[in-house]
């Protein structure tokens, strides 16, 4: 529950009515914790208490470690041996000797792999551009070889059926 400054007042003139700390928690269902912090005047609602600590427990020197990790992924190509960030972590931890949290490598792995460039296909070709870029010659080399690139090409022979000139399969 948050308490207002409507709650917070309510709070304060109990207390000088001279009603107890207990009293006032049960009668306005907040915590005693709550209702003796307000008595005390040690805070108010309308002020957020300052973190004390930085927020990330990540030096540059970890930071570093997990891009290089990603980095090694990326130059081995592999599929399925890829460095997950429970991975990173535990490397870390050994490595390292890393005392932050899985979570807190989970979060900064997502945020490296969210920066890295995405894939640039093109999506318009020039009249005979495509059918060089998908198939061998004039047309593509076999049915069987690619599902997708003959929809492409389907659809580009609806959209200008006189500039190629692919034979279909039957």
């Amino acid at each position: 529950m948050v308490v207002t400054v409507k709650d917070y007042k309510r709070i304060r003139q109990m207390h000088l009515t001279g009603i107890s700390q207990r009293e006032i928690a049960k009668q306005l269902h907040i915590s005693r914790r709550t209702v003796k912090k307000y008595c005390e005047g040690c805070a108010v609602p309308w002020e957020r208490k300052v973190p004390e600590r930085e927020p990330s427990v990540l030096t540059e020197e970890a930071v570093n470690f997990i891009k290089s990790c990603i980095a090694e992924d990326e130059n081995e190509h592999l599929k399925k041996q890829t460095h997950t960030a429970k991975r990173i972590y535990d490397r870390l931890v050994d490595e390292k000797g890393f005392t932050g949290g899985e979570s807190t490598v989970r979060r900064k792995v997502r945020e490296i792999k969210a920066r890295l460039p995405e894939v640039y296909i093109p999506l318009e070709f020039s009249p005979g551009e495509a059918v060089r870029r998908l198939g061998r010659g004039n047309r593509l080399s076999s049915w069987r070889e690619s599902y997708s690139e003959y929809i492409l090409c389907q659809t580009l022979l609806k959209l200008c059926p006189d500039c190629l000139c692919i034979q279909t399969p039957e």
